[in-house]
């Protein structure tokens, strides 16, 4: 008899906890304790377990999922990171790609790095790109760097030095040296976080696992998320970026390499905070009253208005029924504060002030789907919206209607959808190396071949297997399989057909294809499904 299972989703101001137990699922929502997550996280879990009839002992196996780690790197609330590089590579962060999101504007703002140059230390050593040592590590260097950085007041320790995806035996000295040194302190290799190719991508990835010791990604309490899914697929991609200098904009934040789901998110959930500006115009987002002190209405000490306020306001919650009734919202606090926030100081009133940041947070996302649509070349009219989270069935009928669809779909307990789609989502997971050959190799080695040369591959059953190789001359990546090679499209690239390895060598240059990296994912072949909703 299968065990029944336990999910859990703590986001900026709600934890969702939902189990299930012979095909029904129960949940159980709770307030966000952010100092210690463990404690929203036992609450919840002892709610959804009463409701379910069960005790912690019967459950078998638990998922769990946040938002707190990438909030964490958004606004800059982690651990002090100091990064340790390879002599002559300190500015990789300061460089980055070399070259501008928007080249034509003058005051272009680079996003914030996580760590600043004083807490980069560097060591001596070299490695070639096949993994050859040319210069062997110098242990006084790594003494010295760890010692500075330690005395900097650094709590975690980002190590990337050249090529290590290749040969990892010096990052590994390093981490044996700080063991030593400073005994307790976090270190985070790159050869172990993100061992592939392209040292500034693989140091972001690495130093935000050392920011954060996590990391992942409806409209909720602090962020509004928007996904494409076609024929039942959602998009996914191999990174993603934090910190977005520009909301809307491709490569102005810093890329974390990572499998995530291709989506856009933005500061637009039941938190976000209203304001008026100085030149009389009404924002709202991205700060978030988050759940302490939360909305207003909350009566917790909040006095920011917010989105949750807004709606309070407006009449469109139920103040005895919020959160599953275990959090009743205080009307008149939720008035006073849109009244003197925005209502007063744009001589609106309460109600315009109210429907003002309903229509701004609305507009937001809405402008989020259309960015998100456009870069995937999809037309929003044809598709359906499913609306979950805390937020989001409330402001789906606006968001739908300012972006042209015609139909909104409503799950059981949306306010607990993402913990109950971990309920029903297979398990996957993904592993990835750096090898570089030629496309023209007789013989292309399989991704699992790749990973279990160096004891890396932790599949041992059905998986899939993907090559992504790229013009050697050029940055460009495309993924394919290993037997079905597609070249990035674009200047000096041929068609974009996908051929088998041995024709493409004939119609192309001897080198111009390489294969850069080795890709295994896998997946759970059965989902267990929710088919109907419990008492909560």
């Amino acid at each position: 008899m299968t065990r029944p299972r336990l999910a859990v989703d703590i986001g900026g101001t709600f934890t969702d906890v939902a189990v299930e137990r012979d095909g029904a699922c129960h949940t159980g929502k709770v307030l966000t304790t952010p100092h210690d997550p463990v404690r929203g996280v036992l609450d919840g879990a002892r709610l959804a377990l009463s409701r379910a009839g069960l005790a912690p002992g019967d459950v078998g196996a638990v998922i769990h999922g946040t938002t707190l780690a990438t909030n964490a790197l958004i606004e800059r609330r982690g651990a002090r990171v100091g990064a340790v590089v390879t002599e002559g590579f300190r500015d990789i962060l300061e460089i980055a790609l070399e070259r501008r999101y928007d080249q034509y504007d003058l005051y272009i703002e680079k996003p914030d790095t996580l760590v600043p140059r004083e807490r980069v230390a560097t060591v001596s050593e070299r490695v070639s790109a096949a993994g050859q040592v040319l210069d062997p590590l110098d242990p006084g260097s790594v003494h010295r760097a760890v010692d500075a950085l330690v005395a900097g007041g650094v709590e975690s320790i980002a190590v990337c030095l050249l090529h290590s995806y290749v040969n990892p035996a010096h990052e590994r000295a390093v981490r044996v040296a700080v063991e030593r040194r400073a005994p307790g302190l976090p270190v985070s290799l790159s050869s172990e976080v993100s061992p592939e190719v392209r040292e500034f991508d693989r140091l972001c990835t690495t130093v935000a696992n050392a920011c954060a010791e996590v990391l992942s990604f409806d409209m909720g309490g602090t962020t509004a998320k928007v996904c494409l899914i076609e024929d039942g697929e959602p998009r996914t991609s191999r990174a993603f970026e934090v910190g977005r200098a520009e909301r809307f904009i491709k490569g102005s934040g810093l890329p974390v390499r990572i499998p995530v789901l291709e989506m856009i998110e933005i500061g637009a959930g039941g938190g976000s905070i209203a304001s008026v500006d100085g030149t009389g115009r009404l924002r709202v987002g991205p700060r978030s009253a988050s759940s302490d002190p939360g909305p207003a209405c909350y009566g917790r000490g909040g006095e920011w208005a917010t989105v949750t306020d807004a709606d309070a306001a407006a009449g469109y919650l139920d103040p005895d029924a919020f959160a599953e009734g275990r959090l009743r919202l205080d009307l008149g606090l939720a008035r006073r504060a849109v009244g003197r926030e925005v209502g007063d100081r744009l001589r609106t009133g309460v109600s315009a002030g109210a429907d003002g940041i309903s229509q701004m947070v609305d507009e937001a996302m809405a402008n989020a789907a259309r960015m998100h649509a456009a870069e995937q070349g999809k037309s929003l009219e044809d598709c359906v919206m499913v609306a979950f989270g805390g937020n989001g069935p409330l402001h789906a009928t606006r968001v739908a209607e300012k972006v042209g669809v015609g139909r909104i779909v409503v799950p059981p307990q949306p306010g607990a959808g993402s913990a109950v789609g971990f309920l029903s989502a297979p398990v996957s997971f993904e592993v990835v190396r750096s090898h570089y050959v030629r496309v023209e190799a007789p013989a292309l080695p399989g991704p699992r071949a790749c990973m279990e040369r160096d004891g890396s591959s932790p599949v041992h059953g059905a998986g899939r297997g993907a090559a992504v190789p790229a013009l050697a001359a050029q940055g460009s990546e495309a993924s394919a399989s290993p037997e079905r090679v597609a070249p990035p499209h674009g200047p000096q690239a041929p068609e974009p057909h996908g051929l088998r390895a041995s024709d493409h060598s004939a119609r192309m240059a001897e080198g111009d294809v390489a294969a850069v990296n080795a890709l295994l994912d896998a997946m759970q072949e059965e989902a267990t499904a929710v088919v109907r909703a419990g008492a909560g």
